[in-house]
């Protein structure tokens, strides 16, 4: 070989050399690092939820809930009720437990101090009144209908591809006021907290009704958030009624199959998750285009504490909503800076999901008493048109306009029913022409894998007439 020709091949050597060497590092730091922050506050967040905001096992949330996360180093201390996530020391993130206010991610800082705590208590009395205003039960005595719609139920439990297992853990029907049928998946009965993901969405609806009702707000009432104070920001003229719709025209990316989507940032790396949503810019005109986003229900979370008050706010859920509805087990988690996460990380048994459920098919009135405006579960399923009819004010429909008719989601199913829809196959179901609410709680990972359009119909073909 020639001399010239090995000094070219050293020196591409040495230039390899080199830039592995700066590639090596700015990959680590730049992306897996990142990547596992990402994953560690993930699986602090969901392992610390399952085992103290739910009570469940350990063992169960790793092996379960954490899914593809679960090579990262979990370290669970019962004695601070916290959970640290990491890989191999690095890209650590803890969760701590907070009683009335389930687990956040601490992001090094201890929660602000907004008020009391919410403290929940059955009445003494609880368990010998019928639902939904007590515990008891009392089964419809039809039994061929009771046959027909348990093995429906059931049916909605079976595997029938374990690659990718539908993992049903709760069903609760309701019919003409009533709890007539429930069954629940191994490890979970009627006390086991389940998470809502977005179905908490439709939660923070309810909780902007209530401040509705009481004159603390308006719909049209401008958006009051301080990043967007100047009158020559564009988003100065976005309202409560654009954020409610997901019609802000604001730029965030709701993509899981990105890590470093908007969504994932905002809920697992971010101390103020409604900050960051508003410090997104506008990307197209107000009003014009529909784009589903978490960061717009968390924008309206920071809207709900500024109107409620630092000293009331985290009794305001549990003393205006969950309490008088007889959610005793609800819980909303709080990001670091103790603002409710009122998108995504709502908690609640079967039974109580079903409550709510029962409120807005009730127009928002409980036992006699208003807690929602007058016509406000008409405007919150409503279908917004720039969603082509598929979403309302934080509700789902059935009911998609005329030219669009592949946009149903449960075409078997009756057009005015509405649900709160959350990840992994989360849904609360309201159907205003059967008298009924139907809840279905899991974790199906692999979307298609139940059958949502067929399980309705079948639960509502099996209601007694």
């Amino acid at each position: 070989m020639r001399k010239g020709k090995k000094k070219f091949l050293l020196r591409c050597g040495v230039g390899c050399l080199i830039v592995l060497g700066i590639a090596l590092p700015v990959g680590f730091f730049g992306w897996v690092l990142p990547a596992f922050y990402i994953g560690s506050g993930y699986v602090a967040k969901v392992v610390g939820s399952v085992v103290f905001t739910a009570e469940r096992p350990f063992e169960s949330a790793v092996e379960e809930d954490v899914g593809p996360w679960n090579f990262l180093s979990i370290d669970i201390d019962k004695d601070t009720q916290s959970v640290t996530a990491s890989v191999c020391g690095l890209a650590k993130q803890t969760a701590q437990y907070q009683p009335g206010l389930g687990v956040h991610l601490m992001h090094g800082e201890p929660l602000p101090e907004l008020g009391q705590r919410p403290k929940m208590f059955k009445p003494t009395d609880w368990g010998e009144k019928f639902w939904p205003f007590g515990s008891a039960v009392e089964l419809p005595s039809n039994g061929d209908a009771v046959k027909k719609l348990s093995k429906v139920i059931k049916k909605a439990f079976k595997e029938h591809d374990l690659q990718n297992p539908v993992m049903t853990r709760g069903v609760v029907v309701i019919h003409g006021g009533k709890l007539i049928a429930e069954h629940y998946g191994t490890g979970f009965d009627l006390e086991t907290r389940m998470a809502g993901w977005s179905m908490t969405k439709s939660i923070t609806n309810a909780l902007i009704g209530i401040l509705v009702h009481e004159g603390k707000l308006r719909v049209t009432d401008r958006a009051r958030v301080p990043e967007w104070s100047s009158p020559d920001d564009p988003r100065f003229h976005l309202t409560i009624n654009h954020l409610l719709h997901m019609t802000t025209g604001l730029t965030f990316e709701e993509t899981y199959s990105n890590i470093f989507g908007d969504v994932t940032k905002m809920l697992f790396v971010e101390r103020n998750a409604g900050a960051y949503a508003a410090s997104k810019s506008l990307i197209r005109p107000i009003d014009k285009r529909w784009s589903y986003s978490s960061g717009t229900t968390n924008i309206l979370s920071s809207i709900i504490r500024r109107a409620v008050g630092e000293s009331n706010y985290w009794e305001f859920p549990s003393n205006e909503l969950f309490k008088p509805i007889g959610m005793y087990s609800a819980i909303i988690e709080p990001d670091a800076s103790g603002t409710f996460v009122g998108s995504s990380f709502g908690w609640a048994t079967a039974r109580d999901w079903a409550r709510f459920g029962q409120l807005f098919l009730n127009d928002g009135v409980w036992n006699g008493k208003r807690l929602l405006p007058k016509g406000w579960v008409k405007y919150s399923v409503a279908p917004t048109a720039a969603a082509k009819g598929r979403y309302a004010a934080h509700w789902w429909t059935n009911d998609p306009y005329e030219k669009y008719p592949d946009k149903q989601p449960l075409p078997d199913c009756p057009r005015d029913t509405f649900f709160a829809s959350g990840f992994h196959g989360q849904r609360v179901f309201v159907v205003p022409s059967r008298d009924a609410v139907i809840v279905r709680l899991g974790l199906t990972r692999k979307r298609g894998t139940f059958d949502f359009n067929a399980f309705l119909r079948d639960v509502l073909q099996a209601l007694p007439r």
